[in-house]
């Protein structure tokens, strides 16, 4: 059994690892469990620093707060949510991202966690190039009607 789960462990870390978005798994105490690189690059931590911690011993006591009740409810209700928002990343750059916060739900229906309930599965996508994109697009549509005018 010691074995089958070690490999299980390994195998979600490679997978973490190698998804390219920033992806995190908290468990129904809110704990950060699994997580990937990727994730302790946005927030500029070591894995000793963020494993078996909540967010207030990983975030700035104002974001932890407001992420903390986001979680909470993702918990209570057992429902998917995404929301775009901007960080700052640890070289100064703003970047446009999109969260997105899953329950982790077991057979029985009963919540474990975010991804999920046993946890919540938290995945953050990178989308400033597809903002700017449609941003410029918009541009052009714009530039186009005064032309045709």
């Amino acid at each position: 059994m010691k074995k089958k789960l070690a490999m299980t462990d390994s195998f979600i870390e490679i997978l973490l690892d190698e998804v390219g978005d920033i992806i995190y798994y908290q468990d129904s105490n809110l704990l950060y469990r699994y997580f990937n690189e990727a994730y302790l690059e946005l927030i500029s931590k070591r894995e000793d620093e963020v494993k078996d911690h909540d967010i207030f011993n990983v975030l700035p006591k104002d974001d932890a707060e407001f992420y903390h009740k986001d979680d909470l409810a993702v918990l209570k209700s057992g429902l998917r949510r995404s929301y775009e928002t901007t960080v700052e990343m640890p070289t100064g750059v703003k970047r446009i991202i999109q969260i997105i916060k899953r329950p982790h739900i077991v057979k029985s229906g009963e919540v474990i966690g975010i991804i999920g309930i046993i946890g919540i599965i938290g995945i953050i996508k990178d989308i400033t190039d597809i903002r700017e994109n449609q941003r410029f697009n918009a541009m052009i549509d714009q530039v186009k009607l005064m032309l045709i005018v």
